[in-house]
């Protein structure tokens, strides 16, 4: 961790979070464990879904409006994962998204979008594997035989997804004491512009 050091009263140091400055940083004061989430594989791909939804009394000119809710994803394993020679693990994961569809003045619908994917992962045993996804969405109606109403809205999602593999493990590490604060520093310049509800 970066960090800085300031010279205190009887030949003390204190040491605060920021840049390392001097030739050497300053000797840890004890050896501590604590307990963290390890990550042992980080990596993302951009993807596209799509999904039809069928629908009846929709004009072929409705606004239709997508929105992702990345929040409410949900990732599991499917089957077994394969442990390989290599280190890696075969992982297959299934993502759920949902979405929310509005159309016009109709009432809201929720729909999923649903990402099936086999990846090679460090994963050993008894590690989690998780993923996080953001991304966008776009619908808009289709009218299959011109009659003037949409038999179904084509949605497309583009997502960024960042897979990660964890396990809580704990750690020995070198510690340089606890954290405190420190005072606020107000920046030079002109005062800031007055703000209703302000006292200044």
């Amino acid at each position: 961790m970066a960090r800085e050091v300031e010279e205190m009263g009887a030949g003390l140091q204190e040491v605060r979070p920021g840049p390392i400055r001097g030739d050497r940083p300053p000797e840890p004061a004890e050896i501590v464990c604590v307990t963290v989430d390890k990550v042992y594989d980080f990596c993302f791909e951009e993807v596209t879904l799509t999904r039809n939804v069928p629908v009846r009394e929709v004009p072929s000119g409705t606004q239709v409006q997508g929105s992702l809710h990345p929040e409410r994803a949900q990732t599991r394993v499917v089957g077994e994962a394969v442990q390989g020679q290599d280190g890696l693990t075969t992982v297959t994961l299934a993502i759920t998204l949902p979405a929310t569809l509005r159309m016009g003045d109709q009432p809201p619908r929720t729909i999923h979008f649903v990402h099936l994917r086999t990846l090679q992962l460090h994963a050993p045993p008894g590690t989690q594997v998780g993923a996080e996804v953001h991304g966008t969405c776009f619908c808009h109606p289709v009218d299959l035989d011109g009659d003037g109403f949409a038999e179904e809205i084509c949605c497309a999602a583009s997502l960024c997804v960042v897979y990660e593999v964890t396990a809580r493990v704990k750690l020995l590490l070198p510690s340089f004491g606890y954290c405190t604060p420190t005072p606020a520093r107000e920046a030079p310049g002109p005062l800031l512009p007055e703000y209703p509800g302000s006292d200044g």
